[in-house]
C-alpha cells in the first residue's frame, strides 16, 4: 500500500463513520475525489461514508453524471451535525 494511503487511513483513526462534504454545486472533479475518498474509507478502513453536498448539482452534466452513476449524495441540509448522522 502506497505510503500516502497508509497516512491517510491512521487520519481516520477507528472511525466508524465518514461523512464526505464537498462544495456547492459541485463540479466532477469534486464528486470523483468524493467517491473516491468514500471508496477508500470502505475498502480499505471498513468505514461506511456518505457525500454530501448543497445544492447537488446546478448544472446538467453534473446531473447526468450522478444520474449515471447511481451515485447517492446527501443534501447537507439532511444532515444530522447534533449526531453526526
Amino acid at each position: 500500500m502506497p505510503q500516502e494511503v497508509g497516512g491517510l487511513l491512521k487520519v481516520f483513526g477507528g472511525s466508524r463513520r465518514l461523512l464526505v462534504v464537498i462544495h456547492d454545486n459541485p463540479d466532477p472533479d469534486a464528486i470523483a475525489s468524493a467517491c473516491a475518498l468514500q471508496r477508500l474509507a470502505e475498502e480499505k478502513a471498513g468505514i461506511h461514508s456518505r457525500i454530501c453536498c448543497e445544492p447537488i448539482a446546478g448544472r446538467a452534466e453534473n446531473r447526468a453524471m450522478i444520474r449515471e452513476l447511481r451515485l447517492n449524495l446527501l443534501p447537507v441540509s439532511r444532515v444530522n451535525w447534533a449526531n453526526g448522522r
